[in-house]
């Protein structure tokens, strides 16, 4: 890393159901991740415009632990599992508002009206793809194949993503660059297949790893 200028951050230990800290809620990178063990390396991941590789430092076997020593969590997801009842009641009456106002072209005011009413939090994204991150929300990924089936101010039904819930609703789309998508693509088609590459080669070196043991 430090011979190619590149950054090493550690996240501590995180469950399945976590963001990663410092990357935020991916599930291709955490697909993998559960996959592996203590000591892989994971193939090369491009996301948005970074390229990430993990080793998994550490994995903390699944136990039991005496209540006094868990308390304090046990408290803290009972209060989460039930702000997540209350989240979901809000932003469904929010849905309800906004169908009732029979408007496909709902506008701003009305959206962010319906939000404030119910107590929910609303804003506006910057553009984004799909592999992409959103700020302050993580992968792209579920909102952008949302998004991909609305009308320009349309709003969408609940989506239910790791971190909460949300309902989208499309202010403007792109058109294709015909130009860049050709130069993409051919980078795209380039970092695809340096993934696999570097999958195979995990697949590989595991394989041959257990192949190499020898036992007496």
């Amino acid at each position: 890393a430090a011979e190619f200028g590149l950054q090493i951050k550690e996240s501590g230990l995180f469950s399945e159901s976590d963001p990663i800290p410092g990357v935020g809620w991916v599930p291709q990178i955490t697909s993998r991740l559960t996959k592996a063990k203590a000591g892989d390396y994971l193939p090369v991941i491009h996301m948005d415009k970074y390229y990430y590789i993990l080793k998994v430092k550490e994995i903390k076997a699944p136990y039991i632990p005496d209540f006094e020593s868990i308390k304090d969590r046990v408290k803290e997801t009972l209060v989460k599992e039930e702000a997540k009842k209350i989240a979901r009641a809000k932003i469904e009456e929010c849905l309800k508002i906004l169908t009732q106002q029979a408007k496909p072209s709902t506008q701003s005011a009305d959206f962010e009206r319906a939000a404030k009413e119910q107590g929910l939090k609303s804003g506006v994204t910057a553009m984004f793809k799909y592999g992409s991150y959103i700020e302050g929300i993580g992968g792209s990924d579920i909102f952008w194949t949302k998004a991909s089936e609305l009308k320009e101010g349309q709003a969408s039904d609940i989506i239910s993503a790791p971190n909460g819930f949300y309902i989208i609703k499309l202010k403007s789309r792109s058109g294709v660059d015909e130009n860049k998508f050709t130069q993409e693509k051919t980078g795209f088609a380039k970092n695809l297949l340096l993934q696999k590459k570097s999958e195979y080669f995990a697949e590989f070196t595991d394989k041959l790893w257990k192949q190499s043991r020898t036992f007496f």
